[in-house]
């Protein structure tokens, strides 16, 4: 599985593997238009619960197309983007999800690692190579694991 983390539209010319960028400061809207170039054309069911290492995660996944994932952040759960779900869905996978703990998705029952979540979560929906929309710091980060993890043999 790839992963693909795009924030800030790439000026004309460069390469889209040149590096991950950070949305801090520009905020999640500029970075749905530049996360628009994954390939996923599989459906699933619009909204369900997602088994995940002891437990579950809360999902929604809406159109068809070239995936883009949403995280929401630290005290907020999926409905955070409900605007951009509706309009990216009609031409893209949206899926959004809510993280252990937020909207509909219980708590954490043990310790638990966000990338294992997403990637679970990815794999439940037979999705391989997302655009993932990170919106804070810690979102680069399971991002940059996911996609090392997706990378390594084995």
């Amino acid at each position: 599985m790839g992963v693909r983390s795009s924030t800030i539209p790439r000026p004309a010319g460069t390469s889209p593997a040149t590096t991950m960028r950070s949305s801090i400061g520009y905020g999640p809207v500029l970075a749905l238009f530049a996360a628009l170039a994954a390939c996923s054309d599989s459906t699933s069911s619009p909204t369900g619960m997602a088994p995940v290492k002891d437990g579950t995660l809360h999902y929604e996944s809406r159109g068809a197309g070239s995936a883009i994932v949403l995280i929401h952040g630290t005290g907020f759960d999926s409905r955070v983007w409900d605007d951009q779900i509706t309009a990216l869905a009609g031409e893209h996978r949206v899926i959004r999800y809510d993280r252990r703990g937020f909207g509909q998705s219980p708590p954490a029952r043990s310790g638990y690692s966000e990338v294992e979540d997403l990637s679970a979560l990815l794999s439940v929906l037979h999705v391989a190579d997302p655009a993932v929309t990170p919106t804070n710091p810690l979102h680069n980060l399971i991002t940059v694991r996911l996609r090392r993890s997706a990378s390594s043999p084995g």
